[in-house]
């Protein structure tokens, strides 16, 4: 007997999470070291910034990423295509998780 669809707990998990969105660290160069460089031929202040976003994630979630899932309707279809189908279980189908980027930044100010 085939019981796929018949609810059960045993592919709940745990989804809480905390995540670490957003980090961004800046310095703003020294009149000195804005010398040093000659870059006070080209700018009065120079700001340099690293900025990091999806950092990390603390969950004991198994799958890729707990803000994704496989649940609802393709949007504008009228179809579940295969989203929120119970017998597919442990997949992070149909999403992508949020990608883990860098960013840098230098202004220059007048």
């Amino acid at each position: 007997m085939n019981d796929a669809n018949t609810p059960n707990d045993w592919f709940v998990e745990p989804g809480s999470y905390t995540k670490l969105r957003e980090l961004s660290v800046g310095y703003t160069l020294s009149n000195n070291l804005m010398q040093t460089l000659r870059l006070n031929r080209f700018s009065n202040t120079v700001k340099i910034s690293l900025i990091g976003r999806n950092l990390y994630t603390w969950t004991k979630y198994s799958g890729l990423d707990p803000e994704i899932s496989a649940v609802g309707s393709v949007t504008g279809t009228g179809s579940t295509q295969g989203v929120g189908d119970p017998t597919i279980f442990r997949l992070d189908s149909f999403g992508y998780p949020n990608f883990r980027t860098f960013s840098f930044m230098f202004e220059f100010g007048m």
